[in-house]
């Protein structure tokens, strides 16, 4: 059983709608702002890439880029 303690916060009628449009099968709201927060990148991930594009090196070719994401 979580120990974390359930809590309330005030939100814009608004901003509930569109955490509410995000949310997928039993989803609650807490598990739509997680997926959000684990989305962003973390101040490390942010250093960690300036220094390898400061760095330079080989980098991916385009087509490579697209072929990995399927465009």
């Amino acid at each position: 059983m979580p120990t974390d303690v359930i809590t309330s916060i005030q939100v814009h009628e608004s901003t509930r709608r569109l955490l509410e449009s995000r949310k997928r099968g039993g989803e609650s709201y807490d598990d739509v702002i997680l997926d959000l927060i684990d989305q962003e990148p973390t101040e490390a991930e942010i250093r960690e890439f300036d220094r390898r594009m400061r760095e330079g090196g080989p980098g991916i070719p385009l087509e490579e880029t697209r072929k990995r994401l399927g465009l």
